[in-house]
């Protein structure tokens, strides 16, 4: 009998620890600031995929097509991205791309709730972004609108091995150029960023079409209806694109966090041996669940 009342409090102290826990999740979700950084990634990934993909148009039509340019292309994605960033990097932080936003959960930078409003922002932004693009191309050279392909000649497993390795690069770039405990960081960030994207556009567009950007793949793939190579409900091919990128940022962030925690860490073979400086070991932690 004495044992019923306690569990019955016990059982109001859980549901009740469920519900702060909860608001905690959503703290600052509804906020002007936080509504205004959510649009901005909606914007930016509109406009991003709407000026980058425009650039993958090819002219000659499906009679006569034009030689691809790659170096326009890869200036395009470079450019384009370094100029979202630069212009809505104080509003949201400029993420513009689902894997980085999963790097940021990683490394506890947002939040879980936070993230996925930005991820469904940037998704829509896409999406739309890639209909506009679509509504005003000649449908004689619309052709694939962009959607990326692993080459006839790779499998899937080779398609998300390209997608990891370039989309570590941009990630690490991104962390890099970021940190705040650098000071000899004086050129532009955005510009590295864009560089970045560049680089992984150069090296792997005849690999896979270079991704590097979940949304950039999901929104022409909506449009054109063509799911070949991402995950949907039959689970018919491999998500080269969202597992590629998802996985190539998480190795990022766990290289960066180890480099961040060694680097003042000094070794005997770099010929420092003062012990004062080094400063003690702490454990990796990437953590999925955040409390920002």
């Amino acid at each position: 009998m004495s044992g019923r009342p306690a569990a019955r409090q016990w059982g109001k102290c859980g549901q009740l620890c469920r519900r702060e826990s909860i608001m905690v999740a959503f703290r600052g979700v509804w906020t002007q600031a936080f509504w205004k950084a959510v649009t901005a990634e909606f914007l930016a990934m509109l406009i991003f995929v709407l000026l980058s993909l425009g650039s993958t148009i090819n002219w000659g039509g499906t009679e006569k097509p034009l030689p691809v340019d790659m170096v326009l292309i890869s200036l395009c994605f470079g450019l384009s991205i370094a100029t979202m960033v630069q212009c809505f990097g104080h509003i949201s932080g400029g993420h513009i791309n689902p894997a980085v936003t999963v790097a940021m959960v990683c490394t506890r930078k947002i939040s879980i709730a936070k993230s996925v409003f930005y991820v469904t922002a940037q998704c829509l932004g896409a999406i739309i972004g890639a209909g506009i693009l679509y509504l005003v191309t000649p449908p004689s050279v619309v052709g694939g609108l962009g959607v990326t392909t692993v080459h006839g000649n790779l499998t899937a497993g080779h398609g998300l091995l390209v997608e990891l390795i370039i989309t570590f690069q941009l990630v690490f770039t991104i962390f890099a150029s970021c940190d705040s405990k650098r000071t000899d960081v004086t050129g532009s960030v955005a510009l590295a960023i864009g560089f970045s994207v560049a680089i992984g556009h150069l090296f792997a567009i005849n690999y896979t079409g270079a991704s590097m950007n979940p949304a950039r793949s999901f929104g022409p793939a909506v449009i054109m209806g063509n799911w070949e190579n991402h995950w949907y409900m039959s689970q018919k091919h491999l998500n080269c694109r969202w597992r590629g990128t998802n996985v190539g940022d998480v190795y990022a962030v766990i290289t960066i966090t180890i480099l961040e925690t060694s680097m003042t860490f000094r070794r005997d073979i770099l010929g420092w041996t003062d012990n004062r400086s080094c400063p003690r070991w702490w454990p990796l932690r990437v953590c999925l669940l955040s409390r920002c």
